[in-house]
């Protein structure tokens, strides 16, 4: 018997795949699609963001995120609430004043001259607080990224979560009350308190 004649001997096998019977889907109450489907509550979803240590905003570069871009794209009032956090350095239109009473008006006729002269306005009335006026260069503040990359790591080390706040109030309550005793402190008393332990250590 040749190869060729063996070959040919061979079945084939067939390259299509059979046909399936189609699936038969049962959409119940407790059917996962469904489950899906349900969209979360935006205020469970901001809280999550803001608070829960597996947020994603623990894991993006938050300089994404806080930009004069992404500002542009809020509403007008979500700028204007935005601004009325920001610090009044943080305007094109600040001029800082000073007061008539500090020394640097002493070589202007003194004290007595300059307690005749008007009151100075209040700070609001010296500047425009609105997005308008809004320096873009604040955002990339070395000082607002790194407010930024702390309150980052705020929420990744879950500090800004509800149990560490119960702790911390329950903290503030504790030493309110004077209920509450730290053993640290009684060690660090005795060695500050008594000098041969302190040359000891």
């Amino acid at each position: 018997m040749s190869d060729t004649e063996g070959t040919q001997e061979r079945p084939r096998r067939s390259a299509r795949t059979p046909n399936k019977s189609p699936a038969t889907v049962v959409n119940g109450p407790s059917s996962k699609p469904a489950a899906r489907r349900k969209a979360r509550d935006p205020g469970a979803q901001l809280d999550h963001l803001l608070t829960n240590s597996k947020s994603q905003l623990t894991k993006v570069d938050i300089s994404d995120v806080l930009n004069f871009d992404n500002f542009l794209e809020l509403s007008v009032e979500s700028q204007e609430l935005l601004c009325s956090l920001f610090p009044a350095t943080a305007f094109s239109t600040f001029q800082p004043t000073i007061d008539p009473t500090h020394p640097a008006n002493m070589g202007k006729g003194g004290p007595e001259s300059s307690s005749q002269e008007s009151p100075p306005k209040p700070l609001s009335a010296t500047f425009d607080r609105s997005p308008t006026t809004l320096d873009p260069v604040v955002f990339t503040s070395p000082f607002f990224l790194s407010a930024a990359r702390t309150f980052q790591d705020h929420i990744y080390s879950g500090w800004l979560a509800s149990k560490a706040k119960d702790l911390v109030k329950q903290y503030e309550q504790g030493v309110g009350e004077g209920s509450l005793h730290a053993e640290w402190k009684d060690e660090e008393w005795e060695r500050n308190r008594n000098p041969l332990k302190r040359q000891a250590t």
